[in-house]
């Protein structure tokens, strides 16, 4: 029995530590009714980590238009996002989320292989240094 756990959470550890690198590499053309082409952070800053476990550290630079959908922009981050999920430390592509309608972007997201693009709303507290037409 302990071996069958032992080797569940050696295979989800193999898993989620694999870095996916799938989000597009180019800058979009900012598509009609896009805020903008590329935004920055200010500062690094840290989502999550408080009542969970899980933490995002995204880096501060130029985050640049990824992709939009019907409700708000994508912005990648200059570099993947570090992710502490206790005990595991991994990175993970993903950026910021800007919903059309807000003054500043207020959303992070990841983006995974299996789980496709994840949408973590409540990060108020992104530094955002302004946005690039």
């Amino acid at each position: 029995m302990f071996r069958v756990f032992l080797l569940l959470g050696l295979s989800f550890w193999l898993v989620s530590c694999k870095s996916v690198s799938d989000i597009p590499t180019k800058e979009a053309k900012a598509p009609a009714g896009a805020q903008a082409q590329a935004i920055r952070i200010t500062r690094a800053f840290q989502y999550g980590g408080k009542l969970v476990l899980k933490e995002y550290n995204l880096p501060a630079g130029r985050y640049a238009l990824s992709h939009s959908d019907s409700k708000g922009d994508f912005y990648q981050a200059p570099s993947e996002l570090k992710v502490r999920d206790f005990p595991l430390y991994y990175t993970v592509p993903g950026g910021v989320y800007w919903k059309r309608g807000e003054a500043k972007p207020t959303t992070i997201y990841i983006k995974a292989k299996v789980l496709g693009v994840t949408k973590l709303g409540g990060a108020s507290s992104i530094p955002f240094g302004g946005a690039t037409p």
